[in-house]
């Protein structure tokens, strides 16, 4: 038996409480929005020529309202003391529903959802999996939990990396590294941005879409900020450095073309920054840090039977994914054309 070490963190050796009730407050923001979305919206020649009539139906129906409290009484639950497997994935769940429901209405996802849940989900799988290396440990669950908390927080940190590495890999195998050529930004940035913008943003703006080297170069620069997200789970310093080399592509989106992602640039700024050695200085503060988890022993056999339980679940889920019609639900999203139909009131 030995202790098992992750890839390290700023939080190690504290309680993740801060932690996971700042995950909480984001989900709760992303839940308001996405309700306020689908509260808004009704069903129209713009809405998914394949979506269910239920799923539709949502479209400013009182259910939004029962979804969303239900969202917000589990996050707030799953906030509350570690360890809350059900009430995250409830939460999770009532927000999935909302967001699949807005993308069923509009013409398509909206992906500044997305972040949240996926922060969530990964540290509900990296919770799971914390719980199969001690299914047979005689200590109390109380007591492991606050342990299980440093897996699921490299759980939300690999899923948040993850989505970023699948960004660069869409591009390699869609269009190649010609993806960093001269004119893929600057499309962008005229597709986007006014041409009579004359702040400092879209004099900046210009700027870019003037320049072909300045373009190529800052497509170049997100291909590696991008495809360097992976390194988040190296260690605290490597996630600091990747986590703010993805908050400034946010931001240089957000000037360039007008697409905050402010639910994504949020969570880069919670994982990433160095919030316990900040807070430690207050001794208030440094109170909600305390107790610090314990040190759990995990035996190789439970290692090795809980990864391969976790693979072959990956596995599983990978081939009933290509096997359902989801895949085909998902090709329609952004293809068809509501505006044949007229203008949206």
């Amino acid at each position: 038996m030995s202790a098992l070490r992750l890839g390290g963190s700023y939080w190690d050796g504290r309680s993740r409480a801060l932690l996971r009730g700042g995950l909480a407050v984001i989900v709760v923001s992303n839940l308001l929005g996405v309700a306020a979305d689908v509260w808004q919206d009704q069903r129209g020649p713009w809405s998914h020529p394949q979506a269910p009539d239920w799923l539709l139906a949502l479209g400013g129906s009182p259910l939004v309202a029962v979804l969303l409290a239900l969202g917000i009484a589990a996050i707030v639950q799953f906030a509350r003391k570690p360890g809350q497997l059900a009430w995250g994935a409830l939460a999770l769940a009532a927000m999935a529903l909302l967001v699949e429901a807005d993308g069923a209405l509009n013409e398509g996802p909206k992906r500044h959802f997305f972040a949240p849940g996926l922060a969530l989900l990964g540290w509900l799988v990296g919770l799971a999996f914390a719980r199969g290396l001690t299914a047979r440990s005689d200590r109390p669950q109380a007591e492991l939990r606050p342990w299980q908390e440093a897996f699921a927080e490299m759980g939300a940190v690999a899923a948040l990396a993850g989505n970023y590495c699948d960004a660069v890999t869409s591009k390699m195998l869609h269009v190649g590294p010609g993806w960093a050529n001269d004119t893929t930004l600057r499309a962008v940035v005229l597709t986007h941005h006014p041409l009579g913008d004359a702040s400092l943003a879209g004099q900046y703006a210009h700027f870019v879409a003037g320049s072909a080297a300045t373009s190529q170069v800052l497509s170049a620069a997100t291909l590696f900020v991008q495809g360097g997200a992976c390194l988040m789970l190296l260690g605290p310093r490597w996630r600091l450095l990747a986590g703010l080399a993805v908050f400034g592509f946010h931001c240089n989106v957000e000037l360039l073309a007008g697409i905050g992602y402010g639910p994504a640039r949020t969570l880069m700024l919670l994982f990433c920054l160095p919030w316990p050695l900040w807070l430690q200085r207050w001794p208030r503060a440094a109170q909600l840090l305390a107790p610090p988890p314990p040190v759990i022993a995990v035996p190789r056999g439970a290692l090795l039977r809980t990864s391969a339980i976790t693979l072959a679940l990956v596995l599983a889920g990978v081939m009933v994914a290509r096997a359902l019609p989801i895949r085909a639900y998902a090709a329609q999203h952004h293809s068809y054309r509501g505006d044949r139909a007229g203008p949206r009131p």
